[in-house]
């Protein structure tokens, strides 16, 4: 079990070779990515405190995003709880209608400020695509989003996919 660590950011807590969770943690890379993983490893290292950085991010969130969203009331569930104020963020209001974009835009500021053309990304079920399309064409930068791999269970076989979907 992970110990989280009072006054560390949790994106902090991990030992020399980034890994979380112990003995049970861990990640593979491969060989041809271990160079560009520690480039981007370095590079956000050094972006996630730059000021200017932060300044464009909040830009972004703020004037293509739609940031802030608003807060509701709950007022049925508060008053169900006894009156604990509880409150739901309307993160459907952001531009894509998700909460995936403030990642997506955040991506294709590091792949920018990295000097990059392009980034690519894979998705599940392809909305992680659509935002990360979204942002880097605002942006000005080619995307390719690859589908993973699937599996599809039809009539009692095991059909496996893999889609290549490339957003114009």
């Amino acid at each position: 079990m992970l110990k989280i660590k009072k006054k560390i950011p949790l994106i902090d807590q991990h030992d020399k070779h980034y890994l979380y969770g112990g003995k049970f943690g861990g990640n593979f890379i491969p060989e041809t990515l271990k160079k560009p993983v520690e480039d981007l490893t370095k590079l956000f290292a050094k972006l996630r405190y730059d000021k200017k950085f932060i300044q464009e991010r909040d830009f972004y969130f703020k004037n293509y995003v739609g940031a802030p969203t608003p807060f509701v009331k709950l007022n049925h569930l508060t008053n169900h709880l006894g009156g604990a104020q509880i409150y739901a963020k309307v993160v459907s209001e952001a531009n894509g209608g998700a909460h995936k974009i403030y990642n997506a835009v955040v991506h294709a500021l590091i792949c920018k400020r990295a000097g990059k053309k392009y980034i690519v990304g894979d998705t599940g079920a392809g909305y992680a695509g659509k935002m990360l399309s979204m942002a880097a064409k605002n942006l000005v930068l080619n995307v390719k989003s690859l589908w993973a791999l699937r599996i599809l269970y039809v009539k009692n076989q095991t059909v496996m996919l893999s889609e290549k979907m490339v957003p114009k």
